[in-house]
């Protein structure tokens, strides 16, 4: 094989000195074929096989390999073979016995030809945007707890958003993509999603959808086209794909401590508001100039909100409870056996009846239990006083301190004082709690112990009339009524007539 410099000369002499082939084999002992290969390219010279020198050492096992390597394109792509995975089979299910260097200088020959090749894509202002949920931990309460993580990102100006929720069902969903929308002011053409029970019911082959009812509503609300991405292919969102990482770096490291979820959400916003000066991809401009750009290509919002909520109907129990979401809700016990609307928020769940709110309750997303408030209990106690005592709604119920020590007061004083005290508690059909107890502190401190006396307190109001003497020059009119005096001789008459009947 000749190199560059014999190739320069034989070029030279060819078609500079115009030597004939002949002359230049002959000359600088080369044949002519090797002058004639010169003449036709002065690239460096490679050096190609005929044909793929065997492998002693991993020929065998290169069938096994490949096929693998092709089972792995139906499996999850979190779970492919790495090469480290692939030695260590072969080595202990094959019985290979070569280095690990020659496996990996192998794979890195075949993989190229396995892998997809993608196109860089470049998207006009205001017309897609792309949604994707996450998790992280953080510490709630003290507890260290699963947060998930609802994010979206506008793919022309790359402006990110996020929102913390207890849960991935359809009404954090809906809440988290309002909450974006009104954080972009403004609602791209289509927005990209996976394919979530959440939103969709059935999946056909294609983006073909049926979509679930609140879902359409929703999108309906917003004027936004709804596209899902191909199974197991999250790289048509890609623009999200990496979002819940990039917030797990920023915001949950080191690991946040927070009395609520709710609490974490404004680090976050912070975050990202923090993000929009960040230069764009593209180079020219932070993210925030992209976006003020795109703001007047997006939607403009509804007049109103969406009330992100699910709702269904169900009918009370005999225990004037309703079941939501694997959880018994209370309401007021005069609904007991007739149909209500439940409505359930991320944070609170409300039942309804004929268009007005009956119960709310701050929703639990444990499973089997009961969630209870003693007020709808209130007026069983007066059919039923003994309940009070053993009845689930009302053993923790906690009151201000001053019925505590009413009870105990009344327990020294009265024979029977828990009918006095169910009493009490009756006033809150008509007085909150925290009426009856100022009334109920000011009662005690008059020496009385009577509940019709703190009724008296609960009706009174501080800004009644006093009992001066009223000023009537003010209302003229009143000195034109005119009451007749009445006649004292009547009453004497009666008496007369009460002498009579005793004689």
């Amino acid at each position: 094989m000749i190199g560059v410099e014999e190739k320069e000369r034989i070029r030279r002499a060819y078609f500079v000195e115009h030597k004939s082939i002949r002359w230049i084999a002959r000359n600088y002992h080369f044949s002519r074929t090797t002058v004639r290969k010169a003449l036709g390219d002065a690239s460096p010279p490679m050096y190609k096989r005929n044909e793929e020198p065997v492998s002693k050492v991993l020929g065998p096992f290169k069938p096994v390999i490949h096929r693998w390597l092709e089972e792995d394109k139906t499996k999850p792509k979190k779970q492919h073979h790495t090469g480290k995975r692939i030695f260590d089979r072969l080595k202990g299910e094959c019985g290979f016995k070569g280095a690990q260097i020659t496996l990996y200088k192998y794979l890195e020959k075949i993989r190229p030809s396995l892998k997809d090749v993608y196109v860089p894509i470049a998207y006009a202002p205001g017309i897609e945007g792309q949604v994707d949920f996450g998790e992280a931990w953080a510490y709630v309460a003290g507890k260290l707890t699963k947060v998930h993580l609802l994010c979206m990102q506008l793919c022309y100006s790359t402006a990110r958003f996020a929102r913390a929720y207890p849960t991935e069902r359809q009404e954090a969903f809906l809440d988290g993509m309002q909450e974006g929308f009104y954080y972009f002011e403004g609602v791209p053409r289509r927005m990209t999603f996976d394919n979530p029970k959440t939103l969709v019911k059935k999946l056909y082959r294609g983006h073909r959808r049926d979509e679930q009812k609140n879902f359409i509503v929703f999108r309906s609300h917003f004027m936004f086209e709804g596209h899902f991405c191909n199974t197991q292919c999250p790289n048509e969102k890609g623009h999200v794909e990496g979002l819940v990482g990039v917030i797990r770096r920023n915001v949950f490291v080191p690991v946040p401590q927070v009395e609520s979820i709710e609490e974490l959400n404004g680090p976050i916003l912070n975050w990202c508001h923090k993000d929009l000066d960040r230069s764009h991809p593209d180079g020219e401009g932070t993210v925030k100039d992209y976006l003020d750009k795109e703001k007047e290509r997006l939607f403009p919002l509804p007049k109103r909100r969406y009330l992100c909520c699910r709702t269904h109907e169900a009918i009370v129990n005999k225990f004037s409870e309703v079941r939501f979401d694997y959880n018994l809700y209370s309401v007021p016990i005069k609904y007991a056996h007739k149909y209500v609307t439940i409505k359930g928020y991320v944070d609170k769940v409300k039942i309804v009846k004929d268009d007005g709110i009956i119960a709310e309750h701050r929703r639990s997303y444990a499973r089997n239990q009961e969630i209870l408030e003693p007020l709808h209990y209130i007026p069983i106690l007066k059919r039923k006083p003994h309940v009070l005592k053993h009845g689930k709604p009302f053993k923790d119920w906690r009151l201000p301190r001053i019925f505590e020590e009413y009870r105990r007061i009344l327990k020294e004083r009265e024979d029977r004082p828990e009918k006095e005290y169910i009493r009490l508690l009756l006033l809150h059909e008509d007085y909150t709690t925290k009426e009856i107890a100022q009334a109920l502190s000011r009662a005690i401190t008059f020496g009385s112990l009577s509940v019709d006396a703190v009724r008296i307190f609960l009706n009174y109001k501080e800004d009644n009339p006093s009992g001066e003497r009223l000023d009537t020059r003010a209302w003229p009119e009143f000195n034109a009524i005119k009451v007749k005096a009445p006649d004292i001789k009547g009453f004497n008459r009666l008496l007369e007539v009460e002498e009579v009947s005793v004689r």
